[in-house]
């Protein structure tokens, strides 16, 4: 049951416990594959989002920042898609529970943390240097990405106080 936590934390990153618990249920149920594809095309969908904006900031005319970051959150969102493919195509296996998938899973949810943390940093220093790249040739994505940070870290708090709750019970 934990290794199905673990994997459902993962693909979806900020979910809390209540809804990793009703995800297992539904999972378990007959509308459970409905579920897993869904959220998995979600997953592909943002990651692909992501990739786009990051890629158009590669332009050789655009003379915006690129550091660590911007390959770091670009290389992210290519294992987020492949990992959540793989998720999907194990999805009935013993596979999906086997000590690899865990272990990949722990990483996943490690790197997650860090890949927010770039892109909040990332995007605001964007913003900031008023890179034309993104804030005029991407004007609709890079605003959301600009209001969906704060959104990412507000589900890391929360997470986070939620986990220092819960072992202090």
């Amino acid at each position: 049951m934990s290794s199905r936590k673990s994997s459902s934390a993962s693909k979806s990153m900020n979910m809390s416990n209540s809804d990793m618990n009703m995800q297992m249920k539904i999972a378990s149920s007959g509308g459970g594959m409905t579920i897993i594809i869904v959220t998995t095309v979600i997953i592909v969908l943002y990651n692909l989002l992501i990739l786009g904006y990051i890629y158009n900031l590669e332009d050789k005319m655009c003379n915006c920042i690129r550091d660590w970051r911007h390959d770091f959150i670009k290389y992210f969102s290519m294992a987020m898609i492949a990992y959540s493919v793989l998720l999907l195509v194990l999805t009935g296996t013993a596979m999906r529970h086997g000590m690899v998938m865990k272990a990949l899973c722990c990483s996943i949810m490690v790197l997650s943390f860090v890949n927010i943390m770039c892109l909040f940093t990332y995007i605001g220093d964007l913003d900031s240097s008023r890179c034309k790249c993104a804030i005029e040739d991407q004007k609709k994505m890079h605003t959301f990405l600009n209001l969906w940070r704060y959104v990412l870290v507000f589900f890391l708090v929360v997470k986070l106080i939620t986990i220092i709750v819960s072992a202090m019970m």
